[in-house]
């Protein structure tokens, strides 16, 4: 009786931390979507404009989850495999949001390339070693859905923001501190390529994660961190967007090229694991 009293009392006071997260959260989003929507530039206007509509899309989703978890459990391929494909579409589906959003208002600057082909092929590299390395994740931990989201946040923070801003030659200390302030803006753009995956393969996640030692298991918010390493395949796609920009057959070739060193790599390491 008592366990069950403390176990009661906790979850209420779960319960109230994640009211009062969530409210706060609510009001600096809704502050700093109002800067971006009337106090800013063009730029920031359209911004706000692709990030609202990622956010309406991980609500749409969210109203529509058991049915398309439904036919999610019709597919006859590995979890493993429909979680990466998944958040890759969610992924590709972000992207694009983002380049409509650029050509409809006739406007550059918000996607990766005006080309929405070389925009692909530029990002999907980083996003499908992040949702690779995702998938190790959770079936090492158990992490509750705002926990998912809010690393999807450090992985949009470090990817589009630090390093974006870098490769852009923007980032200075005062760039640092008004990333961090921009914080919800990241948590809500990935929210919808991290959450989906995350949920519609939930219990294929809990069935191979009850399987693995949990003594072995780092600290959990570390762990989380883990898909930042897909970062470091940034600097071999900015030299490759720099050919593709240059010369699309030749980036192509090069694309290709690491492709197919990245799958022996894979093959390779697959192998050991077996022996």
């Amino acid at each position: 009786m008592e366990e069950k009293i403390l176990n009661g009392e906790n979850s209420e006071n779960i319960s109230k931390k994640l009211i009062c997260l969530s409210v706060f959260f609510i009001i600096w989003f809704l502050f700093i979507l109002n800067l971006w929507l009337f106090q800013s530039g063009y730029q920031e206007f359209l911004t706000a404009i692709a990030i609202i509509i990622s956010g309406c899309s991980t609500v749409i989703f969210w109203l529509f989850r058991n049915k398309l978890k439904e036919l999610v459990n019709k597919w006859d391929i590995s979890p493993k495999a429909k979680f990466i494909i998944i958040g890759s579409l969610c992924a590709i589906y972000i992207e694009t949001i983002f380049w409509v959003v650029e050509k409809v208002a006739g406007f550059e600057g918000l996607a990766a390339h005006p080309n929405l082909l070389i925009d692909l092929l530029i990002t999907m590299p980083w996003y499908v070693a992040m949702i690779t390395l995702l998938w190790k994740v959770e079936t090492k931990h158990k992490y509750s859905f705002l926990e998912i989201l809010i690393l999807g946040g450090i992985y949009d923070f470090f990817a589009d923001g630090i390093i974006g801003s870098i490769f852009s030659g923007a980032f200075s200390p005062l760039i640092l501190v008004l990333l961090v302030i921009l914080y919800p803006i990241f948590f809500v753009v990935y929210s919808f390529i991290v959450l989906i995956p995350s949920f519609l393969l939930e219990n294929e996640i809990d069935l191979l994660r009850s399987e693995i030692d949990s003594d072995r298991i780092p600290n959990k918010w570390f762990l989380g961190l883990y898909p930042l390493l897909g970062l470091l395949i940034l600097p071999v796609v900015f030299l490759i967007a720099i050919i593709l920009i240059e010369n699309l057959i030749l980036g192509l070739i090069v694309l290709i090229l690491c492709v197919l060193i990245a799958l022996c790599i894979f093959k390779k390491k697959s192998k050991k694991k077996k022996y």
